[in-house]
């Protein structure tokens, strides 16, 4: 068994003596397979601290997403107002087209009858 040591000595008087000593410092196991306390307990705190890790991130990354969304949220105020400005020149410009490509038309039409 590890950590014990067995001492066979034999006597003057031809008798044999058998001593188990257990040596100093090394871990008792219990079992072929266990593992020592101290080694599950630093495994413990490893995979604790790698799951607080894993929750933080989450949550620091859930903030960021929802502070984004509101950034868009409130930025569309001044975008809308741009937009609605380029929609209302683009629909003067339309105007403005087809009054001379009509009036274009027209005169061309007036032309043409005239040199009949």
């Amino acid at each position: 068994m590890p950590g014990t040591t067995e001492t066979t000595r034999i006597g003057p008087d031809g008798v044999t003596t058998t001593t188990t000593t257990e040596a100093p410092g090394l871990p008792q196991h219990h079992g072929n397979n266990a593992m020592p306390p101290e080694a599950a307990f630093f495994l413990g705190m490893i995979a604790g601290a790698i799951i607080y890790w894993l929750v933080q991130r989450g949550n620091r990354a859930k903030a960021a997403h929802r502070a984004a969304e509101l950034a868009l949220k409130a930025a569309p105020a001044p975008e809308a107002a741009r937009i609605e400005s380029e929609v209302s020149a683009l629909a003067r410009r339309t105007a403005t087209l087809e009054r001379i490509v009509t009036d274009r038309s027209a005169r061309v039409a007036d032309e043409i009858d005239a040199l009949r």
